[in-house]
């Protein structure tokens, strides 16, 4: 199971990625304590060659709400993943928080579907916003998160 997550969220950013194409982007990362989703990113965008076009911010998950209002504006932000404090409060924050900062025709992804606290937010934020959204294993993704001109 642990490797089927691990090919998972790799696959998710390497899609994301592949998206952009040499296009502007901006990457936010939500993160607990772990570091191999860090590292991952970085090389990636690297061995791509998208240093220049491409901007990655991980973010520690305590920090979130505070950096989301104060660094980024709205529609700015091209992939959002989420793999914080897998608890339903957090989660549920993370998602509020970086919503209105994910443009129209971008993602957001996220770690610990299987967990039921973390479901529980995806699902809850999911109907709020009349979203739709999809399960890869032990990660989740919603894609084209609003229309233009959609109140967030």
């Amino acid at each position: 199971m642990a490797l089927d997550c691990f090919f998972n969220w790799r696959e998710i950013y390497c899609e994301q990625l592949h998206s952009f194409d040499g296009a502007r982007a901006t990457i936010i990362e939500v993160v607990g304590n772990q570091r191999e989703s860090l590292d991952f990113c970085a090389e990636e965008i690297a061995k791509r060659g998208l240093n220049a076009s491409v901007r990655y911010f991980p973010i520690p998950d305590a920090d979130i709400e505070r950096v989301a209002a104060e660094q980024f504006k709205p529609g700015e932000c091209s992939f959002a993943f989420i793999d914080g404090v897998h608890t339903y409060e957090r989660t549920l924050a993370a998602l509020r928080a970086l919503y209105p900062l994910v443009h129209y025709n971008s993602a957001m992804a996220g770690h610990g579907i299987r967990i039921p606290e973390v479901r529980r937010a995806v699902e809850e934020f999911a109907i709020e916003k009349k979203l739709r959204w999809r399960i890869i294993n032990e990660c989740w993704q919603i894609n084209h998160c609003h229309t233009p001109g959609q109140v967030v």
